[in-house]
């Protein structure tokens, strides 16, 4: 790793920062037709839904205006800056949240991706324009993550590694090719202890 890792792509909602929305209720509350994403069936051109964006904001501005990092993430965070490596936001979220949370929590992103761009998880578009834009190989990235949205997207973007935050892991564990964690320290120690 020591040698290859150049960048780390961040997930935002629920990876960096806390988040208590139930996304099985949104989409019951948003009547979401079956098989489709949330922002698929309401803010596609062909079934933009300006009342469910509505509905869609409200939640997520509520979530936006209470959360926090997780414990240990700013640690991390400094030490991937520290060691020059570049780091990505790539966000379901809108850019309003988004910046609302980089600017409170002083975070600096070397490029962020959000809705607005049209490149929705778990699509792999914003991945690959990521790798576009600040010329680093996939190989040579980690994806950092909560849902089954990024671990599809980091596959087909052909991602290098894959780790994943769920509840009630001790250290970090790996099924699949995919690494699960739960606490950002362990995940500081995986990968910036091997870097020295």
């Amino acid at each position: 790793m020591k040698q290859s890792l150049k960048m780390v792509i961040f997930d935002m909602d629920g990876t960096i920062f806390k988040s208590n929305i139930d996304w099985r209720e949104v989409k019951k509350k948003l009547d979401i037709s079956i098989g489709k994403t949330i922002l698929e069936d309401i803010m596609s051109e062909s079934t933009y839904n300006k009342e469910k964006i509505g509905i869609l904001e409200r939640i997520e501005r509520k979530n936006t205006l209470e959360t926090s990092p997780f414990n240990g993430f700013s640690k991390l965070f400094a030490g991937l800056k520290k060691k020059y490596i570049k780091t990505a936001l790539i966000t379901n979220n809108n850019l309003s949240n988004s910046n609302y949370l980089l600017n409170k929590f002083s975070l600096d992103f070397d490029i962020v991706v959000t809705r607005e761009m049209k490149m929705w998880k778990p699509r792999p578009d914003a991945m690959k324009y990521v790798f576009e834009k600040l010329n680093i190989s996939p190989k040579n990235t980690i994806s950092i993550g909560d849902s089954d949205f990024d671990i599809i997207s980091s596959i087909e973007s052909g991602i290098g590694k894959i780790y994943i935050k769920r509840k009630g892991i001790r250290g970090i564990i790996e099924e699949n090719g995919i690494f699960y964690f739960n606490n950002y320290n362990d995940l500081y120690e995986s990968l910036l202890i091997a870097l020295n």
